[in-house]
């Protein structure tokens, strides 16, 4: 980029939509009962999609259209139904991408969480499309368990998505946009002025322990050790991450029984009561062996239902503010500790596998918490002494009462790979979007926050309504699914 010229938008980030869940703010919801109304683009997604438009009107004349990333739990399969979540993912492309006015000319997804099983399809298509090509008796390879990270830097063909393709398809059937998918990790690197700059971005699920359950079961049951590359990591968690996290909730009636669950689970109280109330039927309808009386067997599975909500009760997004090396951040110690051991071990060990070394400077971005902020993180020797990381929140409320830490927020890449988050709501607030960035207190900020904050904003002054109603749009949202979400955990 020429000294002088001003940053463009090169590369929009979102995560955590949940686009089908009650809960999320992206999903409309009929004001009289509470229930998804698919057919309709919420509020808050019709004011985030213009703030957007807004933001990217103000790239140089003739900049190439950005990249659209959307880091996972995009789609709630967990909890929503299927179709529901397609259709409100289909009125988000309605309006990001009409036919001759997309706001993108590329868009990459990276499955999370509750979405999972579009990675699934998705590499199981890749897998079928490569054997029919390959001789009748060659042996076939092992199917893949996750991609390159640097597919664009080398050119490399990424699995795509033919469902949510095909929901590009139905609102703009000519665009040559196929949504591609990559999984963990997709990174973006260019060397600028001399110096080589990388931003990669995860979901974030692999920062919790629970989402390697099977391998540290392996590791205590069976004496394994625990997989050392992100390719293991995968390969021996995917069913699990697949069944539990993406699958189950859909399944039929017995998915709005799992739903219960997860609503009950945001109050402790509540949750406390219903397991008591799952151990008082089982022990009358089992006998329990080596365990007399249905009383004492009540009591065995309370016992064991206790250690279970001793666990719940410490979930990440549970877990209030932490002391990190370089001050607070809203992520509990074992989180900070999965973070960094993520960065450090398996992010490290495909950095010298794709590319041969780690780059000179490395940014992360990440979601799933939904606990936006923008924070520089120290690392052990060896790795990074320093690297700006960034969470980008989420966008469905966490619980009846609002509680500030939580929100959802955008990244913005630019094409000089410096990055910013623009925070959009916290919940509780109806403050409008601020820009933030991950540097250490006291050092300058860079020329895309400067250009924001100090340019593109202003010039946007015109549209403040915009930026105004997006404020009250959300802050109303938030507190019409917070009143929903509590008459139906005390339902």
């Amino acid at each position: 980029m020429p000294k002088n010229q001003s940053p463009n938008i090169k590369y929009v980030c979102l995560s955590d939509l949940h686009l089908g869940e009650e809960d999320s703010l992206l999903t409309d919801v009929k004001r009289e009962t509470g229930e998804v109304d698919p057919a309709a683009a919420s509020p808050v997604m019709q004011a985030l999609v213009k703030c957007l438009k807004a933001l990217l009107g103000a790239n140089a004349p003739g900049a190439d259209k950005p990249t659209l990333i959307l880091n996972g739990d995009v789609l709630e399969l967990a909890l929503a139904k299927t179709h529901q979540a397609a259709m409100v993912f289909q009125r988000f492309m309605q309006l990001a991408m009409p036919p001759g006015e997309e706001l993108f000319g590329k868009i990459v997804y990276l499955p999370g969480n509750h979405d999972h099983h579009l990675w699934e399809l998705g590499r199981e298509a890749q897998y079928t499309a490569h054997i029919k090509g390959l001789p009748k008796k060659k042996e076939l390879p092992e199917p893949f368990h996750t991609t390159g990270m640097f597919a664009e830097h080398k050119s490399l063909s990424l699995p795509h998505s033919e469902l949510l393709t095909s929901l590009l398809n139905r609102v703009n059937p000519k665009t040559p946009v196929c949504i591609e998918i990559a999984y963990p990790n997709y990174a973006v690197i260019n060397t600028i002025a001399g110096q080589e700059r990388c931003v990669v971005f995860h979901h974030g699920h692999f920062v919790e322990p629970i989402y390697s359950l099977m391998s540290r079961l392996a590791q205590h049951l069976f004496g394994r050790p625990l997989p050392d590359t992100v390719y293991a990591l995968e390969a021996e968690n995917f069913a699990w991450i697949d069944f539990f996290w993406s699958a189950l909730g859909r399944s039929a009636g017995v998915g709005e029984d799992v739903e219960t669950i997860y609503e009950k689970m945001q109050d402790p109280q509540e949750f406390e009561t219903l397991l008591y109330s799952v151990a008082r039927h089982l022990a009358q309808q089992f006998d329990i062996p080596l365990v007399p009386g249905n009383a004492l067997e009540e009591r065995f599975l309370k016992a064991i239902f206790k250690g279970i909500l001793d666990q719940v009760n410490k979930r990440e997004r549970r877990q209030g503010w932490a002391d990190g090396h370089t001050g607070h951040l809203p992520l509990s110690k074992d989180a900070y500790k999965g973070l960094n051991t993520y960065l450090e071990q398996y992010l490290s060990d495909q950095f010298q596998s794709e590319l041969g070394r780690i780059p000179q400077h490395l940014t992360f971005v990440f979601g799933h918490t939904h606990k936006p902020f923008a924070c520089p993180l120290r690392f052990r020797a060896g790795f990074l002494d320093r690297a700006p990381v960034y969470n980008t929140g989420g966008w469905v409320i966490e619980g009846p009462v609002p509680d500030s830490v939580y929100g959802g927020g955008v990244v913005l890449v630019d094409d000089n790979h410096e990055v910013v988050m623009l925070q959009m709501y916290k919940e509780g607030s109806a403050d409008q979007p601020t820009v933030e960035e991950a540097i250490v207190p006291g050092d300058p900020h860079g020329k895309l926050y400067e250009h924001i904050r100090n340019v593109t904003l202003p010039k946007l002054a015109k549209h403040k309504a915009i930026w105004a109603d997006f404020a009250v749009q959300a802050h109303r949202a938030a507190y019409v699914r917070a009143r929903n979400l509590e008459r139906r955990m005390h339902s």
